[in-house]
């Protein structure tokens, strides 16, 4: 069943992984993973806030829009595979 792209580049630009798990990509461990590391350091992060200082958020947002646009565009290219 061919999978619509766009749904699978913004899942896997707000979590990576779920964009392949949509398009049932042949990395589905790979994916797990990370669906599963993001979701942790998302917490992490979540409940140790008052840990990081202004300019340490602002380099991990930067890290995390850089990531979340490389596995969109991968996603993308992933679901357009499926048949």
């Amino acid at each position: 069943m061919k999978k619509n792209p766009w749904i699978a580049a913004v899942a896997n630009f707000f979590v990576p992984g779920l964009g392949y798990l949509y398009a049932g990509s042949k990395r589905m461990w790979f994916a797990i993973l990370l669906v599963v590391g993001s979701v942790l350091s998302g917490y992490w992060m979540f409940i140790n806030a008052e840990v990081y200082s202004l300019m340490t958020s602002l380099f991990a947002n930067v890290i995390y829009l850089s990531w979340g646009i490389a596995f969109a565009i991968d996603g993308f290219n992933e679901a357009k595979k499926t048949k």
